[in-house]
């Protein structure tokens, strides 16, 4: 039995500062962990009263009211009597390091070990979502009321160690043994945890065996064609079915590497990736002959053995969450063969590694099938330049020796922390000149130039510290750093088929070069596949024909599927409503789970910041900007029934987002408003109006196809459109109506 005596700790605070953020909240609990389980002996909690005011944001998380705190005694007034409580205890906590550092900086001497179950998780759950507590307890169907008070999360913290030791005591008896031994060497805290004879959970593991049976009187679709599918996953597995029944063999392209990996593992097909995201074998044999791991590589051959032990597929990397921890080290095992030799009916691949595809007789051989349009024509079209900014570099350079953690690449300490100095003055640079524009935040390239002086001082900086990424890079040979070199050199050269621009912001800038004509690259892509068809939800012909033009796509043969999709009706209401005002007026419980899209983070802030005491009331309220990351925001609200998510629409659509289970969708009125985009306006000037649509307002439709792709169509009831009508509002309808599976009630609307 472990006598050593534990303490689960969680505090809520008011940011993540120590010298600017305050500890509005305690809570820990006292316990030993035994073979059959913890044994709490203390429970303990306090609320504390803040110097200043407390963020709505934060009030809204922890569900402390202000009533609570405007009561609670100082933080002082207990440091004395923690410090004693948290003596002769090993502290566990659950992303701990920030505990930690707000504990020492208000007095608290923390000098013990101390066990954080989020690195725990991150290695003995290797295909986890996401890391986060709440996330956890939902995917392990753990109990966790009252999430983000400072004692419930103590206790959870409690319950998630005991399972995630269970699930190590599953593990294959020499690989227990191998990470026990590495653990002892490497002195991680948690060792001792190891050894003690919980009773196994074994993670489950899912067999893989086709699904579909061939329907050999099903009729081959034409040569070249276009077909209109419904929105949503129900429609796409139904689609994808009756391809995967047709006699012809097909090789399937759809938007991203997730929904690959799921059909992969649903035993629809086999699967493609690129090599930079399947297993070296060798390299990993050779990672773990290794006597010199640092702590973090090492947590990272954890993670890939645990991988390897208990997934259902060892071959791609792809399902391994590396996004949290464990991307910087990605290089050290990736790079395997790419195989096109496929065995099953179906072949499977993402946009991306389609248009990265060599050659192969085997492949085009098969039927083309590329799913979503709009997509593709995006993929292309940042495929086609390049993007070179402030974090990429600094997270490539981190990549070979993070300099903050001590980790990578020793050898190459030094030219790091030169190339990171070089990095952070010259974008410094930039910025400041930027700023004496008087630019928005994004700046054409033709502006830029206009402008002789500033165009040039930062032209002159790009060459230096070009110069000296190069002089570095002749040592340390690593090919993002050529990539990046290659990539800047690219925006300061003149070509008339690109369009050119500077993102920016605070510690952000980004330089894009985009070519204006993608369609030679879709031609490229497309070579050698004598058989194409192309699946969109989009058969709105301005909106569909557009964007297939763009991609050089005219003249296709419009085809259906022999299969019965289920339809869906919706309410549409258009309201003249002031969204961040009268929101609530408008959402009521009985509308709930709902979808609020809005123009911009900031927007999304103002909502959840005026209406949060009403819609608290009755839901629980995410928004932009204030409730985490993409996975962890789409993924809690996903868990909770009863939801109102506030983002806008272009943030939904860059993260790897569930399929939402909405009532009701919030939408803004389609503006009519030029766009001030360097891309938009030069696409503007190339391909003039057409049918009354802008190519501004085409985007904007094509943004709002992906949104209600990402909605479950078969439980949304309402839709609220908000705002100005400026007369786009029935354009907007009338393509919304076009839509596949959807049914549109209210025509006085529709007459608007």
């Amino acid at each position: 039995m472990n006598s050593q005596k534990y303490c689960s700790i969680d505090l809520e605070l008011t940011g993540f500062d120590p010298s600017k953020n305050e500890i509005i909240e305690v809570g820990f609990v006292i316990f030993t962990m035994t073979k059959s389980g913890p044994k709490i002996s203390k429970r303990w909690s306090q609320v504390f009263k803040p110097s200043g005011s407390v963020h709505t944001k934060i009030l809204g998380l922890t569900g402390i009211s202000q009533k609570e705190l405007d009561t609670a005694p100082l933080f002082s007034e207990h440091r004395e009597f923690l410090q004693e409580a948290l003596k002769d205890v090993v502290l566990v906590g659950h992303g701990v390091s920030l505990d930690v550092r707000f504990l020492e900086g208000f007095g608290v001497s923390i000098t013990q070990p101390v066990v954080d179950t989020l690195e725990l998780a991150q290695w003995l759950l290797p295909t986890q979502g996401g890391y986060n507590l709440e996330n956890l307890m939902h995917t392990l169907k753990l109990k966790h009321k009252e999430a983000h008070r400072a004692l419930a999360d103590s206790i959870a913290t409690i319950k998630l160690l005991e399972v995630l030791l269970r699930i190590y005591r599953s593990l294959p008896e020499k690989l227990q043994k191998d990470i026990y031994n590495r653990s002892l060497r490497a002195q991680f805290p948690w060792t001792d945890l190891l050894q003690i004879p919980l009773k196994p959970k074994k993670l489950e593991i899912t067999s893989v065996t086709l699904k579909t049976k061939l329907n050999k009187t099903t009729k081959p679709l034409p040569q070249k064609c276009l077909v209109a599918v419904p929105l949503g996953r129900e429609a796409e597995e139904l689609w994808l079915n009756s391809i995967a029944q047709n006699p012809e063999t097909s090789f399937i392209v759809l938007p991203n590497k997730a929904q690959v990996i799921r059909l992969w593992q649903q035993g629809f097909g086999e699967a493609i990736f690129e090599p930079e995201d399947i297993l070296d074998l060798k390299k990993l044999k050779s990672l773990q002959k290794r006597g010199d791991l640092s702590l973090d590589e090492t947590k990272f051959l954890f993670k890939l053995l645990v991988w390897q032990a208990t997934n259902w597929q060892t071959a791609s990397l792809v399902d391994l969450n590396l996004s949290f921890f464990g991307g910087q080290f990605k290089y050290l095992v990736n790079g395997g063969k790419q195989s096109f030799r496929l065995t099953s009916h179906i072949g499977l691949t993402d946009h991306k590694t389609f248009l990265s595809l060599k050659q192969s007789k085997q492949l085009k051989a098969r039927r083309l099938v590329i799913s979503d349009v709009l997509s593709m024509h995006d993929r292309i079209a940042a495929s086609s330049g390049s993007r070179v900014g402030w974090g990429q570099i600094i997270a490539v350079l981190r990549s070979i020796y993070n300099p903050e953690t001590n980790t990578g690449y020793i050898k190459h300490q030094e030219r790091i922390l030169e190339m990171l100095a070089a990095t952070d003055l010259f974008f410094g640079l930039v910025l400041l000149e930027l700023s004496k524009l008087k630019a928005d935040v994004i700046l054409d390239k033709v502006d830029l130039v206009s402008n002789d002086y500033e165009y040039n001082l930062i032209y002159r900086a790009s060459k230096n510290y070009i110069k000296k990424l190069q002089k570095h890079n002749l040592i340390i040979k690593n090919s993002g750093i050529t990539k990046i070199v290659r990539n800047l050199e690219k925006f300061f050269i003149e070509s008339g088929n690109d369009v050119q621009w500077v993102e920016f912001g605070q510690k952000h800038c980004v330089f894009i070069t985009q070519a204006l004509d993608i369609a030679p690259y879709m031609r490229k892509a497309l070579s050698g596949f004598a058989k194409q068809a192309f699946f969109d939800a989009s058969s709105f012909l301005p909106v569909s024909d557009y964007f297939l033009g763009r991609l050089g796509l005219e003249g296709l043969i419009k085809a259906t599927l022999p299969i019965k999709f289920k339809s869906n009706s919706i309410e549409v209401q258009y309201k003249n409503l002031d969204l961040v005002n009268q929101l609530t007026k408008y959402l009521g419980v009985e509308n709930v789970p709902a979808l609020v899209l809005v123009s911009n983070e900031a927007e999304a802030k103002e909502v959840y910041n005026n209406q949060f005491e009403q819609l608290s009331k009755y839901a629980h309220i995410f928004a932009q900007g204030y409730s985490g990351g993409g996975t962890k925001i789409f993924r809690n609200f996903s868990i909770r029934p009863n939801s109102v998510l506030i983002s806008s629409s272009s943030f939904m659509t860059k993260a790897q987002v569930p399929e939402l289970q909405v009532k009701t969708v919030y939408i803004p009125a389609l503006s009519s408003t030029k766009s001030n985009h360097p891309y938009i306006k030069a696409l503007s000037l190339e391909y003039p109006d057409t049918n009354a649509l802008s190519v501004e307002q085409i985007f904007d439709l094509a943004l709002l196809v992906r949104i209600f792709d990402l909605v479950s169509t078969n439980k949304l009831k309402n839709l609220f459109i908000y705002g100005k009508n400026d007369g786009v509002t029935k354009l907007f309808l009338g393509f919304l109506a076009s839509l596949s599976g959807l049914k549109i009630r209210n025509n006085k609307v529709l007459s608007t």
